[in-house]
């Protein structure tokens, strides 16, 4: 793989890709790679891999346009990432008491689409994003900081904590030695 763009597919790739974009709704790509052989689905934030796996293993034969194996590569975004893990809580509270590198991981894994998620949710995803250095990239320890507040203070705190960062005016903090 390249450097932060994905290659131009060609041929029966760009037509599995273009169908894969339609039923998912977010830009798919499939790599050329050499007949025969493996060939990549790359995307970003949509369907989970297990989602585009399902998805791809409904196609008919003629859709799916050449034999082979395919490999996934779901690339999610900083705010798609920070969508999935909020909802991933949210789904089961009790989850604030897991590191927050599992928490990331598994609501990856599990939480798919996040673009499609409620406004009050992408809200508070820019509000996750906000804490980490550097704003707007995901960062397990602005991760942290949400479950920390969750562990002491209960689920609908931490949320009701990130509600209020989202709507307060952006501040940097310093430390100061």
């Amino acid at each position: 793989m390249n450097s932060g763009h994905f290659d131009r597919p060609a041929g029966a790739n760009a037509r599995l890709a273009a169908l894969l974009t339609r039923r998912t709704g977010v830009p798919v790509e499939v790599d050329a790679g050499e007949p025969d052989a493996e060939r990549r689905v790359r995307w970003v934030d949509g369907p989970t891999v297990g989602q585009m796996a399902e998805l791809v293993a409904e196609l008919r034969e003629d859709e799916l346009l050449r034999p082979g194996t395919l490999s996934y590569e779901h690339r999610p975004s900083s705010h798609g990432r920070a969508v999935t893990a909020l909802l991933w809580l949210d789904e089961a509270p009790e989850r604030c008491g897991l590191h927050e590198a599992v928490v990331a991981d598994r609501a990856e894994r599990d939480i798919g689409c996040p673009e499609l998620a409620e406004h009050p949710w992408q809200r508070r995803a820019c509000a996750l994003l906000s804490l980490g250095p550097g704003g707007q990239r995901f960062t397990l320890t602005a991760l942290r900081l949400v479950l920390e507040v969750s562990r002491t203070h209960g689920w609908d705190a931490g949320l009701t904590w990130l509600d209020t960062h989202a709507s307060a005016p952006r501040t940097r903090l310093r430390v100061v030695r």
